[in-house]
C-alpha cells in the first residue's frame, strides 16, 4: 500500500547538524512527509539514532553489490552521492512511498512541497537546472564554464515518483555510479550529477523546473532576488520553497559559499537575514560538536588512514576484491600496502608504485625530473617526500616507505663514490637509519676498503676467523654481540652452534640489520652447505618466507636469540636425516578433539565435514589428552574411519597442545608425511613458549586473517588462511517451551564457555549494555548460555550477580549440538562483545540461521562480519593484563564500546526491517562463502598444491 511522500537526505556524521536542520524544516513545512536520513558512516556512540526526529538508515544496509568495496573506493563526497539511487530505491521498495524528494543536507525548506507533488502528478522525475539565465561575464566564480563542467542540473534536489519508468531510471543510474561517481573533471565526471545531463534525453516524463522558488543558491542569485514580504521569503514573486546553502559555513557566513567569490553576505539583500537565520539553526542543532566526529570510512579498521588518492586501488585490482571481502580489514590493508608500495620498473631503476603513479599523472613534475631512471631519481624522491602530505595527504606509511628507498639510493651512491679510506667515512648511514652503520663505526681498528669497493660485496666475502669460514658480516655481528657469543659459544668448532647462528642471521638478524640481498644470499648459501634448509623443520622455509617475516615489526635481539635457540633445540638429532619419499595414497588424516563440546572440537568436526563435501578421502583420529570439557559430539565423524592411511596429516589442536599431541604419536605417523597444524589464537601475539610447536609442522593453517597475521609474524613455515566450514544441519524443531524460555518476548542471546577465558568472552559487557537499554525495549530479555559452568562456579556466580534486577534467563547446563542450534534459532539476536575471537563459531552459525548479530568489530570474526551484514561495535585496544593466561599480559585485545552495543540493541529491537535486512546479508554471505562445499574446495586446492611440490612425492595408489 502506498504511503505518500518521503523526504530523504544523505550525510556522514560530521554533517548531521545540517541534516537535523533540514528535517526540522521539513517537519514544519510538510508534517505528513516521512523523513529519512541515510548515514554514510558508522554510529560509534557520538549520537543515538533512535533519539533523532527522523529515521536513520545506515548506508551499508542498502542493496549495493559488494558493498564494502563500494564504500572503500570513493571519497566522502563521492560516496555520499554514489549511494543516492540505491537509497531512493530502498525507500520505494521497503516503505511503499508514492514519491521521494531528495534534498542535500544543506538545504532549508521554507514552504510546503505541494507544488512539487503536483508536478509529479504529470511527470516521473523533477530536475532543477543550475542556471535559468546567463551569468555575468565578470571574471568571478562560478562562470558558465564551471557550471558546464559540473553539470547542467543540480542534484542537491531531485523529485521522483514511484513508477515503472523511474525503476528503469534508478537501475540505469546505479549502474553508472557503481564505477563512475568520481570527481574527475578531466574525464568528464562530477559525482552523480554529471550523469543526469543525459536523463531528459533517455527517459520519458522528465520535468525541468525553471521555477525560481526551487533550489535558489549562490549559482543563480545573480538572476534571482530574494525578498522578505509579509513575514515570508519570496523569489520572482512566488513563495521561496527551498534555499540551497551549498558551501556555507555557519561560523563564517560572510562569504555565502566557499565555492564562489561573486557575492558576500552584504550583497544579497534580504537573503542576508535568511542566511543568518539558517546559520543560527544549524548551530542550534549541534554543528560545533558534529563537525569533529570522525568518518568511519577514512581509515582501515586498524586505524591507518586511507588516502583518497589511493582509493583507486579498489578499481585497479579486481582480483583483490574477489579475494578479500572487506577492504577495511587487516587483509585489505595488507593488499593495499602491497599494491601501492610494489616496485615499478623505470629503466634500470625501480620506485614504489605510489610515487610513480603520481609522477605519471603530473606533466609538470615530468618536465622538472625528466630522467627518474637515472640522475633525477633522488631529486624526484625528495620532491615526493615534500609534496606527499600537503598535495596528496598521503599517510606516514607511504612517506616512510619512500624515505627508506631514498636512504638506500643515497647509500648506494655513497658506496659507488666512496674513495679508499675508513669505513667510518660512511657513518652518515647512521643518520639514514641503517643499523650496519653503527656496527661499522664500533669496529676497531678502522676498516679500510679498496677504492670504490662495493660495501655489500665486501660484507658478503667469506673469511676464516678462529676456524669459522663465514661471510665477513657474520664475524662482524658475532664479535659485536655478547648475547650471540653466549648463545652460540662454539662458532666454527661445533656444527650445531654454527647452524643456529646462521639461522638467526638470515631471519632475526636480517630483521635487525637490514642486510642487502647479496649478503643474505651469502649467509643462506653457507647455511645450506650444512643441508639445514632441506633437513631442519624449525628452519625449513624458503627465502620468500623469511623475507615475509622480515617485513614484520622488529623484535628485541635478546628474545630473537632465545627464540631461535628454543626452535632449534626442540629437534632430535634423527630429524637431521633426509625425509624418505612419501608412499601413501592421497587423502587427509584429521587428528583433534573431534568429540569435544568446545570451539576447537567444533573446528575439527567442521574440517571433516568440508573434506567429505569435497570428496577428499579422510580418516578421523580422536585426541583427548588435556581436554577437560564435556564430550559426546560426534556430528560429522561417526561414519568416518580412523587411522593414518593418507599422505597428509591435519592436526586440529592449537599451538599449546601440539608438542603434547606429538608425544602421543608413533614417529611413523608423522616422520614421512606432510604435517599441517590448524591453529586458533586470540591475542595480538603468541608467547615465546609456543614457538617450538612450529618445528613439528610443514605449514600452519589459520582460520582467519587475524590468526594468519599473528602466526606469520613468528612462523618459519608457511601460514595459509583456511576458514572453517559452517553448516547448521541438525534438528531445529526445539521450541522455546522446551528451553524454558518465554514465548512472546524479544530474546537477546549471548553464549560463552568458562574454559575459554571469561575475560576474553566478556559476557559482563553484554549484561552492562542490556542494563543500559532494557527499560526502553518493551518485552525484551537477555539469555545467557554458559558452557562448562561447573568447572568454574565462581565465574558463574559473578555472572549471576551482575544480572541481578534484570530480565534474564541463565542456562548453565550442557546441551547437545542440536539443542544449542535450536536455542540460537529460537532467539532473536546474538550478541558477542568479545575482547577477541580466533574465529567466532557462535556468530557465524547465528548468521547462517538468519539472525541479526551484534559483535565487537575486532579479531577473527571480521572475516565474515562487516558493517553491512552485522551490527558491529567499535572498540579501543587495551593490554590483556594479568589473570588471563595463556594470553601474554603485554599483548592487546579489544575493549568494546558499551554505548554502541546498547544502541545496536535498541536498533535491532525497535527497527525490525533494518535488523532483517542486515541479517539477510549475513545469512547469504555465510551460506555462500563458508559452506562445506566452498571450504572443502579450498582445502582440496591447497592439498593439490602441496602434492605438486617436489618434497612431497607419493605413489599412484588409489585413494578409494
Amino acid at each position: 500500500m502506498k504511503q505518500g511522500t518521503g523526504v530523504l537526505t544523505i550525510v556522514s556524521k560530521n554533517y548531521l547538524a545540517f541534516a537535523r536542520t533540514l528535517m526540522a524544516s521539513v517537519k514544519d513545512c510538510q508534517p505528513d512527509a516521512l523523513r529519512f536520513v541515510v548515514l554514510v558512516d558508522h554510529v560509534t556512540g557520538e549520537f543515538d539514532p533512535d533519539q533523532e526526529d527522523f529515521v536513520v538508515l545506515p548506508s551499508d544496509i542498502l542493496d549495493i553489490p559488494n558493498s564494502p568495496w563500494f564504500h572503500f573506493k570513493y571519497s566522502v563526497l563521492e560516496l555520499n552521492t554514489a549511494v543516492k539511487p540505491y537509497a531512493i530505491e530502498y525507500l520505494f521498495t521497503h516503505h511503499g512511498l508514492d514519491r521521494v524528494f531528495y534534498f542535500d543536507p544543506d538545504i532549508w525548506l521554507l514552504d510546503s512541497l505541494a507544488d512539487l507533488e503536483t508536478l509529479l502528478n504529470d511527470s516521473d522525475i523533477i530536475l532543477t537546472p543550475h542556471l535559468t539565465s546567463p551569468l555575468p561575464e565578470d571574471g568571478k566564480a562560478p562562470a558558465e564554464l564551471d557550471i558546464l563542467r559540473a553539470g547542467a542540473y543540480n542534484l542537491g534536489f531531485i523529485g521522483i515518483a514511484g513508477t515503472a519508468n523511474t525503476t528503469l531510471f534508478l537501475k540505469w543510474w546505479q549502474r553508472k555510479l557503481y564505477d563512475h561517481c568520481y570527481v574527475d573533471l578531466g574525464r568528464g565526471l562530477f559525482t552523480d550529477q554529471k550523469w543526469i545531463d543525459l536523463v531528459p534525453g533517455l527517459f520519458d516524463r522528465v520535468h525541468i523546473a525553471h521555477n525560481p522558488q526551487f533550489n535558489t543558491a549562490y549559482w543563480n542569485l545573480s538572476h534571482r532576488t530574494v525578498r522578505y514580504v509579509d513575514g515570508r521569503y519570496t523569489v520572482g514573486g512566488s513563495m521561496l520553497c527551498f534555499f540551497h546553502f551549498s558551501g556555507f559555513d555557519p561560523l563564517n557566513p560572510g562569504p555565502v559559499s566557499k565555492h564562489q567569490n561573486r557575492f558576500t553576505l552584504t550583497d544579497i539583500g534580504d537573503a542576508r537575514d535568511l542566511a543568518l537565520g539558517y546559520a543560527s539553526a544549524v548551530l542550534s542543532h549541534g554543528y560545533e560538536q558534529c563537525k569533529h566526529w570522525p568518518y568511519a570510512y577514512a581509515t582501515f579498521r586498524n586505524g591507518e588512514p586511507i588516502a583518497d588518492y589511493c582509493r583507486r586501488f579498489a578499481a585497479d585490482t579486481p582480483e583483490v576484491a574477489a579475494r578479500v571481502r572487506d577492504p577495511f580489514s587487516g587483509a585489505g590493508f595488507a593488499e593495499y600496502m602491497a599494491y601501492w608500495t610494489c616496485p615499478v620498473s623505470v629503466g634500470a631503476q625501480s620506485i614504489p608504485r605510489i610515487a610513480y603513479d603520481i609522477y605519471a599523472r603530473r606533466p609538470d613534475v615530468q618536465r622538472v625530473y625528466r630522467d627518474i631512471s637515472g640522475t633525477d631519481l633522488v631529486p624526484f624522491l625528495n620532491w615526493f617526500l615534500r609534496a606527499a602530505e600537503p598535495d596528496y595527504h598521503l599517510p606516514d606509511h607511504f612517506v616512510a616507505y619512500v624515505r627508506t628507498m631514498l636512504c638506500s639510493r643515497v647509500v648506494a651512491q655513497m658506496e659507488q663514490e666512496c674513495p679508499a679510506g675508513s669505513v667510518d667515512a660512511l657513518a652518515a648511514r647512521e643518520e639514514l637509519g641503517v643499523p650496519l652503520g653503527r656496527l661499522l663505526r664500533r669496529v676497531h681498528p678502522p676498516i679500510v676498503l679498496p677504492a670504490n669497493a662495493p660495501m655489500a660485496s665486501w660484507l658478503a666475502e667469506r673469511i676464516n676467523e678462529k676456524g669459522a669460514y663465514l661471510p665477513r658480516v657474520a664475524h662482524l655481528v658475532y664479535s659485536d654481540r655478547e648475547d650471540l657469543r653466549a648463545a652460540f659459544p662454539e662458532l666454527g668448532g661445533r656444527e650445531r652452534d654454527t647452524i643456529r647462528f646462521l639461522s638467526w642471521m638470515i631471519t632475526y638478524g636480517q630483521r635487525e640489520y637490514g642486510f642487502s640481498p647479496e649478503v643474505v644470499n651469502s649467509l643462506e648459501s653457507d647455511l645450506n652447505s650444512f643441508g639445514v634448509l632441506r633437513r631442519l623443520p624449525a628452519v625449513q622455509f624458503p627465502l620468500q618466507i623469511a623475507t615475509r617475516m622480515l617485513s614484520r615489526p622488529r623484535t628485541s635481539s635478546a628474545s630473537t636469540v632465545a627464540a631461535q635457540n628454543r626452535m632449534i633445540a626442540t629437534q632430535d638429532d634423527t630429524d637431521f636425516q633426509p625425509r624418505p619419499a612419501i608412499t601413501f595414497p592421497a587423502g587427509l588424516n584429521v587428528i583433534g578433539y573431534v568429540r569435544s563440546h568446545t570451539g576447537v572440537g567444533q573446528a575439527g568436526r567442521c574440517t571433516v565435514t568440508a573434506a567429505i563435501a569435497a570428496d577428499i578421502p579422510v580418516n578421523v583420529n580422536v585426541f583427548e589428552t588435556g581436554d577437560v570439557s564435556k564430550k559426546s559430539d560426534h556430528n560429522g565423524t561417526r561414519t568416518v574411519a580412523t587411522g593414518f592411511r593418507y599422505d597428509i596429516n591435519l592436526y586440529n589442536v592449537n599451538a599449546d597442545q601440539t608438542a603434547v599431541l606429538f608425544s602421543t604419536l608413533d614417529r611413523s605417523v608423522y616422520a614421512t608425511r606432510y604435517n599441517i597444524g590448524y591453529w586458533n589464537w586470540e591475542a595480538e601475539d603468541i608467547p615465546d613458549h609456543h614457538l617450538p610447536a612450529f618445528s613439528f609442522l610443514n605449514e600452519v593453517w589459520a582460520p582467519t586473517a587475524f590468526c594468519q597475521d599473528v602466526f606469520s609474524r613468528r612462523s618459519p613455515v608457511p601460514v595459509v588462511r583456511m576458514p572453517y566450514a559452517i553448516e547448521v544441519t541438525e534438528d531445529l524443531t526445539v521450541t522455546r517451551a522446551d528451553l524454558s524460555l518465554p514465548a512472546d518476548e524479544f530474546l537477546f542471546l549471548t553464549m560463552f564457555d568458562v574454559l575459554s577465558i571469561v575475560a576474553r568472552k566478556n559476557p559482563h559487557a553484554v549484561i552492562e549494555a542490556f542494563r543500559a537499554v532494557y527499560r526502553d525495549l518493551a518485552g525484551s530479555r537477555l539469555v545467557l548460555k554458559i558452557n562448562n559452568g561447573d568447572r568454574l562456579p565462581e565465574a558463574v556466580a559473578d555472572v549471576r550477580a551482575a544480572c541481578e534486577g534484570l530480565p534474564v534467563c541463565i542456562i548453565d547446563q550442557g546441551m547437545s549440538r542440536s539443542v544449542v542450534n535450536g536455542l540460537v534459532a529460537r532467539c532473536d539476536c546474538l550478541v558477542s562483545l568479545h575482547r577477541s575471537e580466533g574465529y567466532g563459531f557462535a556468530l557465524a552459525e547465528a548468521m547462517y540461521l538468519g539472525k541479526p548479530v551484534i559483535a565487537t568489530a575486532y579479531s577473527g570474526n571480521m572475516d565474515f562480519t562487516s558493517h553491512d551484514n552485522a551490527f558491529l561495535v567499535d572498540y579501543q585496544l587495551r593490554p590483556v593484563g594479568s589473570g588471563c593466561d595463556p594470553y601474554p599480559e603485554t599483548s592487546r585485545w579489544a575493549e568494546p564500546d558499551i554505548r554502541v552495543a546498547a544502541m545496536h540493541m535498541r536498533t535491532v529491537h525497535n527497527q525490525p526491517e533494518v535488523a532483517r535486512a542486515v541479517a539477510l546479508k549475513g545469512q547469504v554471505f555465510v551460506r555462500e562463502n563458508l559452506s562445506p562445499a566452498r571450504v572443502g574446495q579450498r582445502i582440496a586446492e591447497r592439498l593439490r598444491d602441496i602434492r605438486s611440490r617436489s618434497e612431497l612425492r607419493r605413489t599412484s595408489q588409489s585413494a578409494r
